[in-house]
């Protein structure tokens, strides 16, 4: 059965993704760990997150076994011999905190995904924008620039490759300095885009106070 959690409070799926969050770093607790796992998983598969959860699946198994095995290895604690390898026995307790150190990490992963489930994105800069305009206005501004200014790094870097530009010196001074003009254009035009963005939201009104139309 699908269901439309956007439907509820903005600060409602906010406070549930805090909780989970927060028990999830405070507790080692199986039985509650396990809890928090069934019911993410359960929001997110009602809430049509299949495709997103098989994707961090995949991504994340691999990350679970790296942490898994590096802290079996390294964690000291434990008396109840499993088995041991010269240099190294492994115990109960050490194995135990270890599958519980990498399901806690793999819990939050899936808790920051279930925040897409459960808080619509534009009700949510709707919401803010009203209580905190400046600051709703300065992260909206601060997520678009990341992502914006990474793809013109690239479009930058492949026009003076294509010039001829080469970026793969052999010393460091060399390809610090084969950077320079990609990153003084890359800045011009970041400043560029921020004084239009400083235009538009003031021809718009930001801030003005009331209007009367």
């Amino acid at each position: 059965m699908k269901k439309n959690y956007n439907e509820y409070h903005i600060l409602t799926g906010i406070a549930v993704i805090l909780f989970m969050l927060i028990l999830s770093f405070t507790t080692s607790n199986p039985p509650l760990l396990l809890g928090i796992f069934i019911s993410s998983m359960f929001m997110l598969i009602t809430g049509e997150g299949i495709a997103r959860l098989k994707t961090s699946i995949i991504f994340a198994a691999p990350f679970f076994t790296v942490i898994f095995l590096i802290n079996i290895f390294f964690a000291p604690e434990g008396q109840t011999s499993l088995f041991s390898i010269p240099g190294k026995t492994f115990t109960l307790e050490a194995l135990v905190s270890s599958a519980i150190l990498s399901f806690k990490i793999l819990l939050v992963i899936f808790i920051f995904m279930l925040f897409d489930v459960l808080v619509d994105s534009d009700r949510a800069a709707a919401y803010f924008s009203a209580k905190m305009p400046k600051s709703t206005l300065m992260v909206m501004i601060g997520l678009k620039l990341l992502p914006n200014m990474r793809q013109r790094f690239k479009s930058l870097k492949e026009i003076y490759s294509v010039r001829g530009l080469n970026f793969e010196g052999k010393s460091v001074k060399e390809k610090i300095k084969s950077y320079v003009p990609v990153l003084s254009v890359l800045l011009e035009s970041s400043l560029d885009g921020a004084f239009d963005i400083g235009e538009a939201v003031y021809v718009k009104g930001f801030l003005s106070g009331s209007r009367s139309i």
